[in-house]
C-alpha cells in the first residue's frame, strides 16, 4: 500500500513539472516577440475577467501582466483609484462607463509594433480616413498600406479611424478622444525594409540599364543616319562631278561643231 502512495505521488510531482513547463514556454512564446502597450481608454476599464493586483506603478502592472499568462490588458486607476492594478486574463469585453481608470492593450502584431505617441492628439497633416473601426483593424489596414507610419484612432469618437503615412506628420492638431499610435519594426520589418531597398537598387539598375540601351539604340540610330547621309553625300558628290563633266563635254562638243563650221 505505501509503494502504491509513493508511485502516485510521483506521478503528481512528475504532471506538475511538466504542465510547470508547459506553462513557462507558453509564457516566453506569448512575450518573446517585440511588445508595446496601446492605450485602449483614458478613461474606461475592461468588463471581462478581472484580478486585482494591488497598489503599484504602471510598468509594475504591466510587467506583472507580462509574466501572467493569457493577459493581455491592463486597467490602471488614477485620481480616487490611484495606482490599482487591474490585469484581464481573458477577453477584455465591453469597456466600463467612464471612471478613472485607463486600459492598457499589450500589441503583437506579428513582428510589428504599436506603441502610443499622444493622448488627444492627432496628425495635423497628410491622414487619409479610413472609417469606423477597431483598433485591432485600423492597425491591421496600416499594416497592409504601403507607407503607413501612424494611426490616429478615435477611442470617444465613434472609433474613427485614419492613416498617416511617413514623413507627411509634420506636426500635431488637439482633438479629444483619439490617440495617435506609431508603428516600430522588428526583424521581419527590417528583412522586409532590406528587400524593399534592395528591390529599388535592383529597379535604379534596371533603369539605368534601360536608359543605357536606349542611348544605345539611339547612338545606333545616330550612327546609321550618319552613314547614310554620308553616303548620301557622296552620291550627290559622285553625281555633280559626273554632271560637271557631262556639262564640260557638251560645251567642248559644241565648240568643235562651231570650229568645223568656220572653217566651211
Amino acid at each position: 500500500r505505501r509503494r502504491r502512495v509513493r508511485r502516485r505521488r510521483v506521478r503528481r510531482r512528475r504532471v506538475r513539472r511538466r504542465r510547470a513547463r508547459r506553462h513557462h514556454r507558453r509564457v516566453r512564446r506569448s512575450h518573446s516577440r517585440r511588445a508595446s502597450w496601446v492605450t485602449m481608454s483614458g478613461n474606461r476599464m475592461c468588463t471581462g475577467h478581472k484580478r486585482y493586483v494591488g497598489k503599484t506603478s504602471l510598468g509594475a502592472c504591466r510587467a506583472r501582466c507580462k509574466r501572467t499568462h493569457g493577459c493581455k490588458f491592463v486597467s490602471y486607476g488614477y485620481g480616487r483609484n490611484a495606482r490599482k492594478c487591474y490585469l484581464v486574463t481573458r477577453a477584455c469585453g465591453r469597456l466600463s462607463r467612464p471612471t478613472t481608470f485607463r486600459t492598457y492593450r499589450l500589441a503583437t502584431l506579428g513582428r510589428a509594433g504599436w506603441y502610443g505617441v499622444k493622448t488627444n492628439y492627432k496628425c495635423a497633416t497628410g491622414q487619409r480616413y479610413i472609417g469606423r473601426r477597431s483598433l485591432h483593424s485600423c492597425f491591421s489596414t496600416c499594416q497592409r498600406t504601403r507607407g503607413c507610419h501612424s494611426v490616429s484612432w478615435g477611442y470617444r469618437a465613434h472609433a474613427h479611424c485614419f492613416i498617416t503615412f511617413r514623413g507627411s506628420c509634420k506636426r500635431f492638431r488637439r482633438a479629444r478622444g483619439y490617440a495617435t499610435y506609431r508603428r516600430f519594426c522588428g526583424r521581419r520589418c527590417r528583412y522586409l525594409k532590406a528587400k524593399a531597398a534592395r528591390l529599388r537598387a535592383l529597379g535604379v539598375r534596371r533603369a539605368w540599364l534601360r536608359r543605357l540601351r536606349q542611348r544605345r539604340a539611339l547612338a545606333r540610330r545616330l550612327h546609321l543616319t550618319r552613314v547614310r547621309m554620308a553616303r548620301l553625300a557622296a552620291s550627290r558628290r559622285r553625281m555633280q562631278a559626273f554632271l560637271r563633266r557631262r556639262r564640260a563635254a557638251i560645251a567642248a562638243a559644241r565648240r568643235r561643231a562651231a570650229l568645223r563650221a568656220r572653217r566651211r
